[in-house]
């Protein structure tokens, strides 16, 4: 729930936000609504992740190769082969790769 920049845990910043005295209900209110949504929303991004990991289970040759690329890592290699497919066959060689390029937006 926290980024993981932050140095208080999920658990620490619940504990702080119900030790606050200060704090207006109403405030209290929209910050623990705020708080489930946050719940709610990595949950589901959860879920899409496992789902995007079984679908490209078969190709997860081309997901290693890719993420060993420098400033890549599985996450980019997943998002990129589920784009443009774990060979890119449907872009044409010409053009030195130009429509690939704008097609991830490397290229306007």
């Amino acid at each position: 729930m926290a980024h993981e920049r932050l140095r208080a845990t999920p658990e620490q910043l619940c504990d702080a936000l119900g030790a606050c005295t200060e704090l207006k209900p109403v405030y209290r209110r929209l910050l623990k609504m705020t708080l489930e949504h946050l719940q709610i929303l990595e949950q589901q991004i959860g879920q899409l992740d496992q789902e995007l990991a079984t679908l490209l289970h078969p190709h997860q040759d081309a997901v290693q190769r890719l993420a060993e690329v420098p400033g890549f890592g599985v996450d980019s290699a997943q998002q990129i082969i589920a784009e443009v497919g774990p060979a890119a066959a449907t872009f044409p060689s010409d053009a030195a790769g130009d429509h690939l390029n704008i097609r991830l937006g490397l290229l306007h």
